[in-house]
């Protein structure tokens, strides 16, 4: 919506495009340079990979795969099953995933199998991959090394971040989550 530049429309967290280019400068900052990259199949999850792909390969990465994150009587092992062993490339060669859907159980059962099948490369995501449905299903531990893009920082030590987190705690009697930091930074 915010892309067809209405005048009275906007939006205070990134576009796919943004969280995409924001991701593969990340990775490719980080020396991750080959990925795998999975969608479902709506609008959201192909438009956000082809993006993450696009960055990615201009960075100098390299996309080994790109498949689809769910699929009619295709389970979540057997996809995993065919990344670890295939004839195209190894798991060895595999620095990162980068994961986009529609759905946070899809991205979670993918996190919690890939973590219990031993593959442990950073998994890479858009802004929903913190959401605390994801964290609560896979668990703090498996959410080792997964990385998203945040406009909300709850480890900041700047004296504002504080001061909002205090505030929200104050009144609301738990610490405030991303949406609470961008409903208080659009009225601010």
């Amino acid at each position: 919506l915010t892309n067809h530049g209405f005048d009275y429309v906007f939006a205070m967290q990134p576009n796919n495009a943004d969280n995409a280019a924001m991701m593969a400068h990340y990775a490719i900052a980080q020396g991750l340079r080959r990925f795998v990259v999975l969608s479902d199949d709506t609008d959201y999850g192909t438009e956000t990979t082809q993006l993450f792909g696009s960055w990615a390969t201009k960075g100098g990465g390299e996309i080994l795969f790109r498949g689809s994150l769910t699929g009619y009587g295709r389970s979540m092992d057997r996809l995993l099953l065919f990344l670890m062993d295939n004839k195209v490339f190894s798991r060895d060669e595999i620095d990162a995933f980068f994961v986009a859907s529609a759905s946070a159980m899809d991205t979670a059962k993918f996190i919690q199998r890939a973590r219990e099948l031993g593959l442990t490369m950073p998994i890479l995501g858009p802004e929903y991959i913190f959401s605390s449905r994801i964290e609560s299903f896979v668990g703090l531990e498996k959410m080792k090394d997964v990385a998203g893009v945040s406009l909300y920082d709850e480890q900041s030590e700047a004296p504002e971040a504080q001061a909002f987190v205090a505030a929200f705690e104050k009144a609301y009697g738990k610490r405030p989550d991303q949406w609470a930091a961008v409903g208080y930074g659009a009225v601010e």
